[in-house]
């Protein structure tokens, strides 16, 4: 007989935090028309632009 197999777990969002930041009305706008390009929410490219520069910067001082 076949060993029973736990039933896939749903895979849980990370914990976010609610962060306020004040952009100029042109670059909200830049961001939006991209976002919209990529067929992405604004919020979601913000964050992924945060992510990578993080990540540049992390590179560039030795840390990762």
């Amino acid at each position: 007989m076949a060993p029973r197999r736990r039933p896939r777990q749903p895979r849980q969002p990370k914990a976010t935090h609610v962060t306020t930041l004040r952009l100029d009305g042109d670059i909200e706008k830049r961001l939006k028309h991209i976002a919209e390009l990529k067929k992405i929410p604004y919020q979601t490219l913000l964050k992924q632009f945060v992510d990578e520069r993080l990540y540049e910067e992390e590179k560039r001082m030795g840390l990762i």
